[in-house]
């Protein structure tokens, strides 16, 4: 079984994630419930950086769910930065084919690896693969992701070994 460290838009994707974390192959960081996460964060950046922290120490890689607001999140692109650092397998996958509680779609989020550059140079979204799982996938996007997640796993902690 892989560890895997899911970042995500907490607020507009939790929903989305709970439909891929499915997959017996993988298994996820404990997440936290809504109020757990709110009190969280009034506890201060140093705290959420620590919890952050702790949860990624045994994950040889970084899954991030990309949504419509996730390139916006300063958790998210902290979580990015620190996993480019450490060498982690870093992949992305939009979800906006996958419904909220409620049913909805959402827009589709921009590339949160064009935010960074390596060596001064080139975007990491050069070098950090992203997939985009149809929406009319059969049975479902949120299947599509499941039964090819393992497989994106390995593929990303693979190009990690070789930037070491």
């Amino acid at each position: 079984m892989q560890r895997v460290y899911y970042s995500f838009h907490y607020e507009n994707d939790y929903w989305r994630l709970q439909q891929i974390r499915k997959n017996p192959a993988v298994q996820g960081q404990s997440i936290y419930a809504a109020d757990e996460w709110e009190n969280l964060k009034w506890e201060g950046d140093y705290r959420v950086k620590n919890v952050i922290d702790r949860a990624m120490q045994n994950c040889p890689c970084v899954v991030v769910l990309i949504g419509a607001e996730t390139f916006d999140s300063r958790w998210v692109q902290y979580e990015i930065e620190k996993a480019w650092s450490e060498r982690k397998g870093l992949f992305g996958i939009y979800i906006h084919n996958l419904k909220d509680g409620n049913g909805n779609l959402s827009e589709m989020g921009r590339n949160p690896f064009e935010i960074f550059s390596v060596n001064n140079t080139s975007s990491l979204a050069n070098y950090i693969k992203v997939y985009d799982p149809p929406r009319l996938a059969s049975p479902s996007p949120a299947q599509y992701i499941q039964q090819n997640l393992a497989r994106w796993v390995m593929a990303a902690m693979s190009q990690a070994r070789q930037r070491r």
